[in-house]
């Protein structure tokens, strides 16, 4: 897959189209290409070493995994780092009450992508940060574009960093 804008924020990333998950579940899916990525960093596979409260490997790089029934991505970085992958689809607009505030909503003007990728926002960050889903509100978005977005998490701003890839979108929050 071709990540154009978030590849640029992160120390490796890869993805895949998922073709069928018969078999397998798609989050087999993201558990490979995590363990492609720790190819990246060790050739060496004792090296490795996944903490899953702090999401470390070998005490030096972050990662995070996400996947839909049809895309699965990983990604490391330095940094602390969360990634999401959503499908553009209505059921998010039914629940958008509950991760969007007015300022969010008016922002957004009620577009479907627009919807899709705030929510995808706060996934990142919530990976990101180790929140919970209950958390969501502490993140408040303050600027919304095609490629990044800022936002807001304890009064701090952050960035987040998108792609579209056919109907789904990709999104990246490191914490530098």
């Amino acid at each position: 897959m071709n990540f154009q804008n978030i590849s640029e924020h992160c120390d490796y990333i890869i993805g895949t189209k998922i073709s069928s998950t018969r078999f397998i579940h798609p989050s087999t899916f993201g558990q490979i290409l995590l363990n492609s990525c720790c190819n990246f960093i060790s050739k060496d596979n004792n090296e490795i070493f996944i903490d899953s409260d702090n999401f470390l490997i070998n005490d030096k790089f972050y990662y995070s995994i996400s996947h839909t029934d049809e895309y699965a991505v990983a990604a490391i970085s330095k940094y602390k780092i969360g990634i999401d992958c959503i499908k553009i689809e209505k059921r998010v607009a039914d629940v958008k009450e509950k991760f969007l505030n007015n300022e969010e909503l008016e922002m957004i003007e009620n577009s479907l992508e627009g919807l899709v990728k705030a929510f995808s926002i706060k996934e990142a960050a919530i990976k990101c940060f180790n929140l919970s889903l209950a958390d969501i509100g502490k993140i408040v978005i303050t600027d919304f574009n095609d490629y990044y977005s800022n936002f807001l998490y304890d009064k701090q701003p952050y960035s987040s960093y998108h792609d579209l890839i056919k109907d789904h979108i990709f999104t990246l929050v490191t914490y530098v």
